[in-house]
């Protein structure tokens, strides 16, 4: 789901200007973005809530069928405000590690 999700933020990137340039510090030879960690928490996120969508789904039928998976689902609403505690700091580290500033100057 990351891999899915980096182009688009490549674009979006390049389009806000996010971008680390060449010089002393970077060793890559075209300015490559630095928004790279929103396509992974994307994924990760995303990668998350499909599955608890898709638990919820199917929580009969794997209750039926799979009696030792289906037992751990039923607490899934009791770690529901815990998993989100736990996602909103994922969340807020991610948004730490995002670049406060454009790399664009600012006109002479």
């Amino acid at each position: 789901m990351a891999a899915a999700l980096a182009p688009f933020t490549i674009r979006l990137g390049r389009r806000l200007g996010f971008e680390a340039g060449r010089g002393d510090r970077h060793i890559h030879k075209q300015p490559t973005t630095t928004l790279g960690g929103l396509a992974i928490a994307g994924g990760f996120l995303g990668v998350v809530f499909l599955n608890l969508w898709l638990a919820r789904l199917f929580q009969p039928l794997l209750i039926e069928k799979l009696p030792d998976i289906g037992r751990y689902l039923v607490n899934i609403p009791s770690i529901s405000s815990q998993l989100a505690v736990i996602l909103g700091g994922a969340l807020a580290m991610c948004a730490l590690g995002l670049p406060m500033t454009s790399g664009r100057s600012a006109p002479k």
